[in-house]
């Protein structure tokens, strides 16, 4: 006889989750847990060499648990850094100072960049206007610019955000105007037998297809960012981190120096991490194959 019981189907949201689960779990160079893998063997690599070299260098290579260690008991409170005349607190203050700089500098500088560099592609002229401006200065090297800077402006914040501002603009121009101009024309021609206008066009086919490699622009501008706002805090500057470092060369305190810049580029990838969250978010509408990593 026929068996007519009915047995529970498993729900769709179960069946999703065993299939993400299964994703997850699979061993591969492109598996998430294979990524996973491999970034704790080249951190313990890492560690594993810093170790090596702390104990054939000596006192000038502190070993990675010394680092950490500083990092930590330095964080909030110094006393070590009060004694050498800089500002009362630990490596936070100063640490936010260069984030903040970098951070406004980078919004100032792409803002600028990303207009100009759609103006450029919008309209003939403005790209005449702008293209000997940016050959000039995209050429010019920007640590050449940085004493210019500080003489115009002094040793304050606005010098450092200024810095950093003019490079992103450069920068963002760039990309922007090459994403511009790298967008397939069959978008245009397809949209233009729909039916749309200039207006349409620009808003919902150049934007939105030359987002992505805008996005790889800015965080381009963000990588070289901090080592700008760094270098001008070097040459001058009564807070930061380029600040502290200068401090703590004069007295050989390498595991401080090696801890603020730590911690400085554990506060870069934070904000890297959180320009690609920021792009996925913005360009939701792809397939998931076609976003860049």
């Amino acid at each position: 006889m026929p068996d007519n019981t009915s047995y529970p189907q498993a729900s769709p949201w179960l069946s999703r989750s065993k299939r993400r689960l299964r994703g997850l779990f699979r061993i591969g160079l492109d598996a998430p847990l294979g990524r996973v893998l491999l970034s704790v063997i080249g951190l313990a690599l890492t560690l594993s060499i810093w170790q090596i070299l702390s104990e054939l260098v000596g006192r000038y290579m502190p070993p990675p648990l010394a680092v950490f260690d500083n990092m930590i008991v330095n964080f909030f409170e110094s006393r070590r850094m009060q004694g050498l005349g800089l500002p009362r607190g630990g490596y936070l203050p100063h640490l936010m100072y260069t984030v903040w700089n970098v951070t406004l500098g980078v919004i100032i500088g792409a803002s600028i960049g990303i207009i100009t560099g759609l103006a450029s592609w919008r309209w003939r002229v403005v790209d005449e206007i702008t293209d000997p401006i940016v050959t000039i200065f995209g050429t010019l090297p920007i640590l050449v610019a940085a004493p210019f800077f500080l003489i115009w402006f002094g040793i304050v914040a606005f010098a450092q955000v200024s810095l950093v501002a003019f490079y992103a603009s450069v920068i963002l121009h760039l990309y922007t105007l090459r994403a511009s101009r790298n967008v397939d024309p069959r978008y245009r021609d397809y949209a233009l037998t729909l039916g749309a206008n200039d207006r349409v066009l620009f808003k919902r086919i150049m934007v939105p297809a030359a987002l992505p490699e805008v996005v790889g622009g800015i965080r381009i501008a963000l990588a070289a960012a901090w080592g700008l706002a760094a270098i001008a805090e070097l040459l001058g500057a009564q807070f930061g981190v380029g600040r502290v470092i200068v401090s703590l060369t004069a007295v050989y305190d390498v595991e401080s120096i090696m801890a603020i810049v730590l911690w400085l580029s554990a506060f870069a990838v934070l904000l890297d991490m959180l320009v690609l969250a920021g792009r996925a978010w913005a360009t939701r509408w792809m397939p998931s194959e076609g976003r860049q990593p």
